[in-house]
């Protein structure tokens, strides 16, 4: 449960820094490049929880 929360926080974050982006306009590059890099990081770990979520439904319904 703390993983799911961990990926759902990190969403919630990279989404509430690309409203700050759209908000104020003279922001620092890096400021920019770490949202980027936050919001890559979550997008992979967020797919990658629902491929794992995927894979043991399939693997629930092989054995039944």
């Amino acid at each position: 449960m703390k993983h799911y929360l961990v990926w759902i926080s990190l969403a919630l974050l990279a989404l509430t820094f690309a409203v700050l982006e759209g908000l104020i306009e003279n922001l620092p590059q890096q400021f920019v490049q770490f949202n980027g890099l936050l919001t890559i990081l979550s997008t992979m770990g967020l797919i990658g929880w629902t491929l794992k979520l995927q894979l043991s439904s399939f693997k629930k319904i092989d054995r039944d």
